[in-house]
């Protein structure tokens, strides 16, 4: 059914494809910027912006499998932002065109559920900061191996995409050895590249990192 469902979804978003076509990444990416989310696109009265959005979310499911109704909604979004990222760096293409080139790289969801853990030596797995931030509620205790950018202000450290990135995760550094520590205090005030392994648990009330040891890079 949920096959089905999604083939349906595409048709019907698919029939509306060649006068979709006239609509230009340029208007496409000015409209969902006024916009600026999902839920709000969908019930936009732009007839444009709503048939790109149809467009969109059909060639998503029916690519990936993935079920509609269900509340996760982060594959979808992630695909949002890349057909406006391509859109703001191409504004003369066709927004129908570049929903189908980005859609052919899709992968269904089962084949992502399917993915290998990269777990690493010592039952540490290497995730993303990202990952590690939105479930870190439930990943209390779980081992993982994270890399970014640690700035230091006093006893606290962070970690983050970079220097500048607000996506940060505090990190408990006590457990680390004397010459660790050090380190960090030495070369990371200003932000020094590293990975640290550890568990994900509570450090200052925020979710965070306990850090077992560190890698510099």
């Amino acid at each position: 059914m949920k096959t089905i469902a999604c083939f349906a979804l595409f048709m019907i978003a698919a029939s509306s494809a060649h006068g979709e076509d006239q609509y230009r990444c340029k208007s496409f990416v000015a409209d969902f910027m006024a916009i600026s989310s999902t839920e709000k696109m969908k019930s936009s009265t732009n007839v444009n912006l709503a048939q790109a959005a149809g467009f969109l979310m059909g060639s998503y499911f029916a690519k990936t499998g993935a079920d509609f109704e269900s509340a996760n909604t982060s594959g979808l979004g992630e695909f949002e932002k890349k057909v406006v990222g391509e859109c703001s760096a191409h504004p003369n293409d066709g927004v129908s065109a570049t929903v189908l080139r980005l859609a052919a790289s899709l992968k269904t969801v089962d084949a992502v559920a399917a993915k290998p853990a990269d777990v690493k030596p010592g039952g540490y797995e290497a995730m993303s900061l990202t990952d590690v931030k939105l479930d870190a509620k439930q990943m209390q205790g779980k081992k993982v191996e994270v890399s970014g950018v640690l700035i230091t202000m006093g006893d606290m450290a962070m970690l983050g995409d970079s220097a500048f990135s607000s996506n940060k995760l505090f990190v408990d550094n006590k457990k680390l050895s004397r010459e660790e520590r050090k380190y960090i205090l030495e070369n990371c005030e200003g932000g020094c590249s590293i990975t640290v392994r550890g568990k994900v648990g509570s450090v200052m009330l925020n979710d965070g990192i306990i850090a077992d040891a560190i890698a510099t890079q």
